[in-house]
C-alpha cells in the first residue's frame, strides 16, 4: 500500500513538473510573439507612409493583424465567428477600421452570404469614418517620418582608445604561424564575398545612391554617412586591401 502511494505522488510530482515545464514554454512563446510583434511594428513604422490608399490601406490591415495576434493571440479575420466577437468588443475605431477592411475584401474575404449592414452597421459609412481617420494618421505618420529621418543618428561604434592597438594585433597574427592561416582565410572570405557582390550590384548599387544622394536635402546630406564619394573612395581602396592580404599570406 505504502508503495502504491509513494509511486503515485512519484507520478503527480512528474506531472507537476511537467505542467511548470509547460507553462514556462508558454510564457517564452508568449514573450517571443510579443518581442517579434514589436519588431515588425518598429520596422513598418520606419517607412514612409505609401502614397497609393490601396497600398497604405493594406499596410494598416497588416499592422492590425500583427497588434490583433499579438494582444489577442488570435487572427479573428478568416472566421465569421471570431471576426464578430471582435467586432463587439472593440472601439467604435477599430470596429470601423474592421468594416473597411471587410469592404475592401481584406477581412473574411469572398464572403457574401450575409448582410454586414445588419450585423454591423451601414459599411458604406462606417468605412468613410475609417478612411478620414486614417487620412490624418497618415499626415501624423508623414511627419514623424521626415522628424525621424532628420534625427535619427547613425552610431559609429567608437575606436580604441590606443590605435596602436590594432597594429600590435595585425603584427602578432602576421608573426604567428598557428593563427595566420585562419585569419588570411577569413580575410579571403570577406574578400571573396565582397568581391561578388561588386559584380553582382556594383554600378546598379552605385547609381541608386547617386539617385537617392541627389533627392536628399541639404540638412541630411551633411549628416549622411554613406555618399557616392565616400563610396568610391571604398571601392579604390578595396584592391589596396586585397594585395596586402595576397603579401602577407605569401610572406
Amino acid at each position: 500500500m505504502e508503495m502504491m502511494i509513494k509511486q503515485q505522488q512519484e507520478r503527480e510530482s512528474q506531472a507537476e513538473a511537467e505542467i511548470l515545464m509547460l507553462k514556462q514554454q508558454l510564457q517564452e512563446k508568449e514573450a517571443e510573439m510579443a518581442c517579434m510583434a514589436s519588431w515588425a511594428m518598429e520596422a513598418l513604422q520606419c517607412r514612409q507612409p505609401a502614397r497609393s490608399y490601396a497600398l497604405y490601406l493594406k499596410d494598416q490591415w497588416l499592422q492590425f493583424q500583427i497588434k490583433t495576434l499579438a494582444q489577442r493571440g488570435i487572427i479573428p479575420f478568416q472566421n465569421y465567428g471570431q471576426f464578430m466577437h471582435l467586432c463587439d468588443t472593440s472601439s467604435a475605431k477599430d470596429k470601423a477600421k474592421l468594416v473597411e477592411f471587410y469592404l475592401h475584401n481584406m477581412a473574411l474575404p469572398d464572403m457574401n452570404f450575409w448582410d454586414p449592414n445588419a450585423a454591423l452597421g451601414d459599411v458604406q459609412l462606417m468605412a468613410m469614418a475609417s478612411w478620414m481617420s486614417h487620412e490624418e494618421k497618415r499626415a501624423v505618420e508623414v511627419q514623424q517620418i521626415m522628424a525621424k529621418e532628420l534625427n535619427e543618428p547613425l552610431l559609429i561604434r567608437a575606436e580604441l582608445e590606443d590605435p596602436s592597438t590594432l597594429i600590435y594585433a595585425h603584427q602578432h597574427l602576421a608573426n604567428n604561424p598557428h593563427v595566420l592561416p585562419d585569419y588570411v582565410e577569413r580575410q579571403a572570405q570577406a574578400i571573396a564575398h565582397f568581391e561578388d557582390m561588386e559584380r553582382l550590384f556594383g554600378d546598379d548599387c552605385l547609381h541608386a545612391c547617386t539617385r537617392r544622394w541627389n533627392t536628399l536635402s541639404h540638412s541630411l546630406k551633411i549628416r549622411e554617412y554613406h555618399s557616392p564619394t565616400r563610396m568610391r573612395e571604398a571601392l579604390v581602396r578595396v584592391p589596396l586591401y586585397k594585395q596586402s592580404m595576397q603579401n602577407l599570406k605569401a610572406n
